[in-house]
């Protein structure tokens, strides 16, 4: 049994896929760096943080997957860049802005909960 469709317009579609991009971008990014990030600040050994590395690929992966939807912005900070020089109406930005506040939210919130066993290093 196929599962249903869902029927969304193309506002609704940009503003979903930059809620669940920032979603994804922040959770893998906390995640890279409570693995990663706390071992490299150990003196004592001579590992090398990986973080940047795992949140270069991931962000790299989003944009080339939802960017000819959405703009792959990502971020609230690029969304008011690209406002700025009038590149996306006052409407959709205000949508963006919300949702990428909300999956970056829910994005660390998964995060703490996923790595509830491990040290609280969280990038700040």
């Amino acid at each position: 049994m196929p599962l249903p469709r869902l029927r969304v317009n193309p506002f609704q579609a940009k503003v979903l896929l930059e809620g669940i991009g920032t979603f994804f971008f922040v959770l893998s990014v906390a995640l890279a760096e409570n693995q990663c990030g706390k071992t490299a600040l150990n003196a004592s050994t001579r590992t090398r943080n990986l973080a940047p590395l795992a949140s270069g690929f991931t962000l790299s992966v989003l944009v080339f997957a939802f960017a000819y939807v959405s703009g792959g912005h990502f971020n609230p900070a690029t969304t008011l860049g690209v406002l700025l020089i009038r590149g996306i109406r006052i409407e959709l930005a205000t949508a963006y802005f919300i949702v990428q506040s909300l999956g970056g939210i829910l994005g660390a919130i998964f995060a703490l909960i996923l790595s509830a066993d491990v040290s609280r290093h969280i990038p700040a």
